[in-house]
C-alpha cells in the first residue's frame, strides 16, 4: 500500500464518507492498491450508509 491509501484507510475506518468513497474508487481502479472489486463495493457501501 502507498501512503495515500494508508491515510484513506485510517480516515475511512473512522467513518469519513469521502475517504470511504475514494478508497472504494482506488480498489475499483487498482490505483495504489491491488484491484479488488469486492473490497471496492464494501467501501462504496460504507460511504453510502
Amino acid at each position: 500500500m502507498n501512503p495515500i491509501s494508508t491515510m484513506l484507510r485510517s480516515l475511512a475506518g473512522q467513518g469519513h464518507a469521502p475517504a470511504q468513497n475514494n478508497l472504494g474508487a482506488m480498489y475499483a481502479k487498482g490505483e495504489g492498491v491491488p484491484q479488488d472489486w469486492a473490497e471496492a463495493v464494501t467501501w462504496f457501501w460504507r460511504a453510502v450508509l
